[in-house]
């Protein structure tokens, strides 16, 4: 890398390096200050000497002992790191050019540094593009062979035995750690969005087993909008599959 360096014309013609002084005690180019610098402006004039900068990672030369590479930047995940070493999984022949990958994705064969390898390069299959990660919610069981979709609660995927899958497995946010809708909550979507439902609104919605416009217990939906169990006469109270409780049955 070179840059101009200021050399204002002296009288015998010669051109003064930057920032000396001219023989009226003057100084000469970088002495006037960054700001009044014409060697530093957008367009500097032709007197203004080149001066060769110190080697430096990123210049597109190996020449410095701690460079193991130099592909012209000091941008890491490129093969090339920011401190121009090769990074795994990358070859650098040649300096100043880009680094090329020694993962070979797409030949159905699992090599180092990759996590799946299915026969081919197509984003979203559950193999990566890139082979270096297998998606969420499948699994590649055979190097070669298509990957398979399984469903697990919490990979942000809704199948026929979840109420809900918010891509996570956290309780009290609409959607409990089993996928299955919270009370006081409704989901929809894939993943789940949930939001808070309200109770006594007359609109029966999410994990609401019932709700009767109130608030009020004991009149059989209670105030959490959750069947209550029916209790007629001295017979005992009953309750009913999908009511959302569960009955002790006494021993005999």
């Amino acid at each position: 890398m070179r840059q101009r360096a200021d050399a204002g014309a002296s009288a015998g013609g010669g051109s003064p390096i930057a920032g000396s002084t001219g023989a009226n005690g003057g100084s000469a180019g970088l002495g006037l200050g960054v700001e009044n610098d014409p060697c530093r402006s957008a367009s500097p004039p032709t007197t203004c000497q080149m001066v060769t900068a110190d080697p430096g990672c990123g210049d597109g030369k190996v020449n410095q002992a701690k460079e193991a590479c130099d592909d012209g930047n000091s941008t890491s995940g490129d093969g090339c790191s920011g401190i121009c070493k090769v990074e795994p999984y990358y070859d650098c022949p040649t300096e100043g050019m880009p680094c090329v990958s020694t993962i070979v994705c797409g030949d159905g064969v699992i090599g180092a540094g990759e996590a799946c390898d299915d026969g081919n390069k197509t984003a979203k299959d559950g193999c990566a593009a890139d082979c270096r990660a297998i998606d969420k919610g499948y699994a590649c069981r055979a190097p070669g062979m298509a990957c398979e979709r399984v469903h697990a609660c919490g990979d942000g995927v809704t199948d026929a035995n979840e109420g809900c899958d918010d891509g996570n497995n956290k309780a009290g946010v609409g959607c409990s750690v089993r996928c299955q809708m919270e009370v006081g909550f409704k989901c929809a979507g894939s993943p789940s969005a949930c939001v808070a439902t309200v109770c006594g609104d007359k609109v029966k919605e999410g994990a609401e087993s019932c709700d009767d416009g109130n608030k009020l217990p004991y009149d059989g939906c209670s105030a959490s909008c959750q069947l209550e169990p029916v209790c007629p006469g001295t017979t005992g109270c009953a309750s009913n599959c999908g009511d959302g409780r569960r009955r002790r049955l006494n021993a005999r």
